[in-house]
């Protein structure tokens, strides 16, 4: 129940959760002086949103990003130092949240091992058809030593590359407004959902769990970013919060991502963020990240801060021709199969 007040909104809302009494505290902000949102507001919102992240059914991304590292994130003067960790990509993903993908991996350059060789390159097809997983390798690599390989396997779910926060952000789909989270099911307008009705269970908006069972607050606000009025979604919890910033003018489009801690001193400290450079138009009402900055606090005291910068060089959304096939790439000429049985996973050997 909603009690008004100037010149904003409190909304208190009560929810049992598991064992524990969870209170959720809404304030939403009035947008200019005597102009406040209401709950009817904040439900055309959430239409709004939802219609934004189903306005993608198809999208293919060719983009490159590498890592970037740096000791003290709080000094401007010390500039980031590029590592070799690269990728070079074109990706293609559904947008009907059924998770079919592909990414083929034009180069991809990782930290290997110590000795001679560091860093292993390789190029492959890692994609997922809604049932199985396949991978399309040409290369791998075994104690330090990098030699030809030709193997096609067929997986009983989608690749890691596909399910990976990290490599979400190296095919910059973690800073897009559809792809965020990494569970397709998880989308924006869940936040806004639970903010009308605190019985839609929290864990379902892309938040933990062990979250959302502490003293919480889910803040709604319009915050200028950017020379842009901006919704502001901010999710506090016990020791950490979690703040976006959406640009109602682009299609919703996220511009901002940030992850604050509370240290043992009781300091509030980044954890990690999302900085998006650049959008452009690829569809109606869609607005692609074309430049994004990932930056991420150290596992451990002593280790760098790491930064991924990604850039994206062209984007096709929405193509009318569209085939369905891309997501599940035939075996190569040259190549051969096992019989076996196709919920099991199996590798085919070049052919002699």
């Amino acid at each position: 129940m909603l009690k008004e007040h100037r010149p904003f909104v409190k909304s208190v809302l009560l929810l049992a959760a598991f064992f524990l009494l969870l209170i959720i505290t809404i304030n939403v902000q009035a947008k200019e002086q005597g102009s406040a949102i209401t709950t009817k507001d904040i439900k055309e919102l959430a239409k709004k949103i939802k219609a934004a992240e189903n306005g993608i059914s198809n999208i293919k991304i060719e983009s490159e990003a590498w890592v970037e590292e740096k000791t003290d994130l709080s000094d401007p003067c010390e500039p980031w130092k590029r590592t070799p960790t690269y990728i070079s990509s074109t990706a293609w993903f559904d947008g009907n949240r059924e998770g079919r993908a592909r990414v083929d991996f034009h180069k991809k350059v990782l930290k290997w091992e110590k000795g001679a060789a560091p860093y292993l390159e390789s190029n492959y097809s890692a994609s997922f058809d809604g049932k199985h997983g396949r991978y399309i390798k040409n290369s791998t690599s075994h104690s330090g030593k990098v030699f030809h390989i030709n193997n096609y396997s067929v997986l009983p779910d989608a690749p890691h590359e596909l399910r990976n926060e990290w490599y979400q952000k190296m095919l910059g789909i973690n800073a897009s407004l559809n792809f965020h989270f990494s569970s397709e099911k998880e989308m924006f307008s869940s936040l806004f959902q639970y903010a009308i009705d605190p019985n839609s269970a929290l864990k379902n908006a892309g938040v933990d769990p062990n979250f959302a069972v502490k003293k919480t607050d889910l803040e709604i606000t319009f915050q200028e970013l950017k020379d842009a009025e901006c919704i502001n979604i901010s999710l506090k919890g016990k020791r950490s919060q979690e703040s976006w910033w959406l640009d109602p003018n682009r299609g919703f489009a996220l511009l901002k991502y940030e992850n604050t801690r509370t240290d043992k001193d009781g300091r509030e400290v980044p954890d990690n963020s999302t900085d998006v450079r650049r959008l452009d138009k690829v569809a109606e009402n869609l607005w692609w990240p074309m430049e994004v900055y990932f930056i991420s606090a150290p596992f451990e005291a002593g280790n760098p801060w790491k930064r991924i910068v990604y850039r994206a060089t062209n984007v096709v959304a929405n193509a009318p021709n569209f085939a369905d096939s891309i997501f599940t790439p035939p075996i190569p000429e040259g190549y051969s199969v096992d019989k076996a049985e196709y919920k099991t996973i199996y590798t085919g050997q070049k052919a002699k």
